[in-house]
């Protein structure tokens, strides 16, 4: 018994715990959320919803550069190694860049070509609009994914597990707040960019 709460008392056990116990409430929320929105938009309103998430995840298949991925080994490595103030804030430059970039250019070509490919393949052109709107999540998400990064590499978990549920919790909310509102594919969007 003792070795167990010697065991269970050192740093990576409690932030291993700590984490799967923020993932398992992530995950809880997430699927509730997704129950609140089958139920609030009903069969066609969340198929269109649905049409869009898919069309946006197809366009962000296509970012095959590596960039951002590169980056967040390179920072992580710079954070963990106690790299220069300046090296680190020249990766955290170049992946904001890049986040705004990517974000910026989903937005245009997003805009321009998928009311076009969604009037032809579903009749109704205002996915591929709001598809467009959409897509500048990217950069907040980017964000939010560098706070992340930083915090592990500090090794604050706790934080990290936090923000995770937080970030959940704060995803149903705002999908309730948009259905009470309007059950519909713009409130939807403007739910997500919240």
């Amino acid at each position: 018994m003792r070795a167990f709460r010697s065991f269970s008392r050192r740093k990576l056990v409690r932030d291993t715990l700590i984490l799967q116990l923020s993932r398992t409430l992530g995950a809880a929320f997430g699927t509730l959320s997704v129950i609140v929105v089958v139920r609030g938009l009903g069969l066609e309103e969340f198929g269109r919803w649905g049409l869009l998430l898919a069309l946006n995840e197809t366009w962000t298949l296509l970012n095959l550069s590596g960039v951002a991925l590169s980056i967040q080994t390179r920072l992580a490595i710079a954070l963990g190694g106690g790299a220069e103030r300046d090296e680190i804030a020249d990766l955290l430059a170049q992946y904001l860049l890049f986040a705004f970039a990517w974000a910026a250019l989903s937005f245009v070509v997003l805009s321009a070509l998928a009311p076009t490919v969604t009037r032809w393949l579903y009749a109704d052109a205002s996915i591929g609009m709001w598809s467009g709107l959409l897509s500048l999540r990217i950069l907040g998400s980017s964000i939010y994914q560098l706070a992340l990064i930083c915090f592990r590499n500090h090794r604050l978990m706790r934080v990290v597990a936090i923000l995770h549920t937080l970030n959940q919790v704060l995803l149903l909310a705002l999908v309730v707040l948009a259905l009470s509102v309007e059950a519909s594919l713009p409130s939807m969007v403007y739910a997500r960019l919240a």
